[in-house]
């Protein structure tokens, strides 16, 4: 059995792309962005797992890859539920009563 000597190519920069798409979605409400960094990231994270499957014994950090997929996919779920929320607030007006409680409370600068 031979050791593991190469690492996967795109896991480590799928990994910042999911880490920086949640801080968007949590911190930022960045939706679309969110949705697209989480979108790169799961692909890169896909590609390699089709390129472990073709030779497992080859590549060391395959459980990398598993969590990036697994951050990507709840990046990805955060970008929606934002969006939807965006959606819904436009729709029904909520950002029009939400902008006349802040200028209200701060007066317009």
């Amino acid at each position: 059995m031979t050791t593991p000597t190469m690492k996967l190519p795109n896991t480590h920069t799928a990994f910042i792309l999911s880490i920086v798409s949640l801080f968007l979605g949590c911190c930022c409400g960045g939706t679309i962005l969110t949705l697209i960094l989480s979108g790169t990231s799961l692909y890169l994270a896909k590609k390699d797992q089709e390129l472990y499957q073709t030779n497992p014994s080859l590549y060391a950090n395959y459980s990398e890859n598993r969590t990036t997929s697994i951050l990507s996919i709840i990046g990805i779920i955060i970008g929606l539920l934002s969006l939807i929320a965006s959606i819904y607030g436009m729709v029904t007006g909520a950002f029009d009563d939400s902008l006349r409680l802040l200028e209200e409370r701060f007066g317009s600068y």
